[in-house]
């Protein structure tokens, strides 16, 4: 299992190294801004990021965009809460498992489901606490991750060991090349300095790639350097795409630069709604009856790159959404409140609320 020393000492020789302008754009902006803590002195204190960033939303998450659970679904996500609680059981003495975080992440899972139904090979930009690569490794799928905040990474190491064990790759130890990981293991665990280099292999081959509340959060040039790379990636037939849900904070870029940035790079979008945002090259096939930006017509460059909700079952992914999300409602076998016993189940208590959640909540009783 990876270490805060390890992780220090390799990110400290890295920099020794990488270009200024990379150093520039691998920042947690709106972190840093918001004044979120991003390294951990030992990562024993990465249990702080098991289940985070969704705090509070469950039942909205469940309302909105979940609805119901099939059988298959909380069978993995039963799997997953059992491996963390034994995990966490293990390192620091308490079983905790993920609630919200891993609510939340089913959808995006869901979608790329209904795109590679059999299974395929997803990239992840800022994995956060990990449950869209927990997911998808009990599903069957071949899962990369990267991010830029230590801490994040830290846990990340920790959880996809506890899914994916001899089958992960952790690259910020292992000198193996990215090509050869992705080829002989299910999950590869890539340091942000791996990731972004000057000049990055344009070879390798993915189905998805997906980054879900962090496109608004990027610098700029971190944003343009992962649409391009994924240009080149998502190259080939299939439903390859660009899929994710929610743009991220727009405390420091309004959603409409990055769907500048997706039709600079040579995306439109298959579909864009409240449950997913899925961007195809234009010279896929899934291109037909594409939402193409910049809209035209338009005043200002808000109003033409602003995506605008786009629904098109004429469009071969829009109609593979529609079809999937119509099975999934047919197939739905547990309620929220089953969600919850099966995690009560597991933890062996009936309090399911983390210490932020609790913090929050009464910070927000008595805030007048």
């Amino acid at each position: 299992m990876l270490t805060a020393q390890e992780y220090d000492a390799a990110e400290d020789a890295a920099l020794l190294r990488t270009p200024n302008r990379i150093v520039e754009c691998c920042q947690p902006i709106v972190f840093h801004t918001e004044s979120y803590p991003v390294r951990i002195p030992n990562e024993v204190a990465a249990i702080r990021y098991l289940d985070v960033m969704q705090d509070g939303r469950t039942e909205d998450t469940f309302t909105y965009l979940i609805n119901g659970l099939t059988a298959d679904e909380i069978a993995a996500m039963r799997r997953i809460a059992e491996k963390v609680a034994a995990l966490t059981e293990r390192l620091y003495g308490k079983r905790s498992v993920p609630r919200s975080g891993m609510l939340r992440a089913l959808n995006v899972v869901r979608h790329i489901r209904y795109l590679w139904p059999q299974g395929g090979a997803v990239l992840e930009i800022g994995a956060g606490s990990g449950y869209v690569g927990a997911l998808l490794l009990e599903l069957g799928f071949r899962y990369i991750c990267t991010d830029i905040t230590q801490a994040f990474y830290l846990w990340q190491n920790q959880l996809l060991t506890a899914i994916a064990g001899d089958g992960l790759a952790e690259l910020v130890t292992s000198r193996i090349e990215i090509d050869h990981a992705i080829a002989d293991y299910t999950a590869v665990h890539l340091p942000w300095w791996k990731f972004v280099v000057p000049s990055p292999r344009t070879d390798l081959r993915l189905d998805v790639v997906t980054c879900n509340h962090a496109w608004c959060e990027m610098h700029p040039n971190a944003m343009a350097y992962t649409l391009a790379v994924a240009a080149e990636m998502l190259q080939g037939s299939g439903y390859k795409a660009v899929l994710f849900e929610g743009w991220g904070s727009t405390v420091r870029h309004p959603i409409w630069h990055v769907g500048k940035a997706l039709a600079g790079a040579g995306f439109v979008f298959a579909n864009n709604d409240i449950r997913a945002s899925i961007a195809v090259r234009s010279d896929n096939p899934a291109a037909v009856h594409a939402m193409v930006l910049p809209i035209p017509n338009a005043n200002t460059d808000e109003e033409r790159f602003h995506p605008r909700i786009h629904v098109d079952t004429r469009n071969p992914i829009g109609a593979l959404c529609a079809s999937g999300r119509d099975k999934t409602k047919l197939a739905t076998a547990a309620s929220l409140a089953d969600y919850d016993m099966m995690l009560r189940e597991v933890l062996g208590r009936d309090d399911l609320l983390t210490d932020d959640e609790r913090f929050m909540r009464f910070v927000a009783d008595h805030r007048r």
